[in-house]
């Protein structure tokens, strides 16, 4: 629902006042903002979001108060681009900012434009689902997403060139079954995600790069990506898991500045010769299987597994150097 910031109706519920036809319904969404905190209704505290992780990318919050805490489906009626909320259409018109709440589109390139471009929508507190389209470049505007943001099942050749605003992404960032993604390269101004990064079943995907990332809050996971040759993260330095499985055309993973990775588990990737992560000190368990072409596993840093140390069935390695500064081992240890 949408509430009013200020005045005799701080607090109620935009879409019931609209409903009883009210005297006190916003004429423009987007005079129906939050404000900065003490003085105006606070959007950032209603929804549990941390104002000081929003600060920056997020902070026009409450600027634009069309709001949910279920993702809607945008659609057209009247010549306007809305959503039911609560049975009610609400439409985006002269809403502009990061708008709380989540969005789905699927197939409707449209609608995304005008919701992202004419709109002037640059953030959403919520999820994004951009599902059965070719044409993403409404996207390019987008710099805040506070919870996930879905590409899945879509026919765009290039991930890089629809995201080059976008520096924050709360949640996971799902990318999945994409047909003719080719390159998900040219992220300049993305630096954390929140939570997971999967690339997952994108059947001629060959290059990830961003280049400006620094940090992933849950598992990165590259899986079933066939045709993937490279995956370059050239200033990530923190990291949940990383799982990278049956990438038949991978030939190497190397990650120089990562020092913080928890459980690294690398596994069926036929043409993967070499794994080098100079920068990591710790972890708790390592997992290198079934690498047919495997020939060497660097990790010249790590010095104590918590958990197990298994290097298994790798056809032909023969380099474990790189293992030598290792002094404890918590579980079990099988090279």
């Amino acid at each position: 629902a949408m509430y009013y910031p200020s005045g005799n109706n701080m607090g109620h519920d935009l879409a019931a006042e609209v409903v009883r036809r009210g005297d006190w319904e916003c004429l423009r969404i987007g005079a129906c903002g939050g404000g900065d905190g003490d003085s105006l209704f606070d959007f950032r505290r209603r929804l549990g979001l941390d104002p000081a992780r929003a600060a920056d990318a997020g902070r026009r919050l409450g600027e634009c108060a069309f709001s949910t805490a279920e993702t809607h489906a945008f659609f057209q009626q009247s010549g306007q681009i809305g959503a039911d909320v609560d049975g009610v259409f609400q439409a985006v018109t002269d809403c502009a900012g990061t708008m709380t709440g989540s969005l789905s589109f699927d197939g409707d390139a449209l609608g995304v434009r005008k919701v992202f471009t004419l709109f002037g929508i640059t953030g959403f507190t919520g999820d994004v689902r951009i599902e059965k389209m070719a044409d993403l470049d409404a996207l390019s505007n987008l710099d805040f997403v506070g919870g996930n943001l879905d590409i899945v099942a879509n026919y765009i050749e290039s991930l890089g060139d629809h995201l080059t605003s976008l520096a924050y992404i709360g949640g996971r960032l799902l990318v999945q079954r994409n047909h003719d993604l080719a390159t998900a390269s040219n992220f300049p101004a993305l630096t954390e995600i929140g939570g997971g990064v999967n690339f997952d079943r994108n059947n001629v995907l060959g290059h990830v790069e961003m280049a400006a990332l620094r940090s992933i809050g849950g598992t990165a996971r590259f899986g079933e990506n066939p045709a993937l040759t490279s995956i370059v993260l050239p200033a990530l330095e923190t990291s949940g898991n990383l799982r990278i499985i049956d990438n038949d055309a991978l030939p190497r993973l190397v990650f120089d500045t990562v020092h913080a990775m928890p459980d690294v588990v690398v596994q069926g990737n036929l043409a993967l010769t070499e794994i080098s992560l100079p920068s990591l000190t710790k972890m708790a368990l390592l997992d290198v299987q079934s690498n047919a072409n495997l020939a060497r596993v660097a990790l010249p840093s790590l010095t104590k597994v918590l958990r197990d140390v298994t290097i298994l069935d790798n056809g032909v390695v023969e380099d474990v150097d790189g293992l030598a500064a290792l002094e404890y081992v918590g579980g079990s240890l099988h090279v």
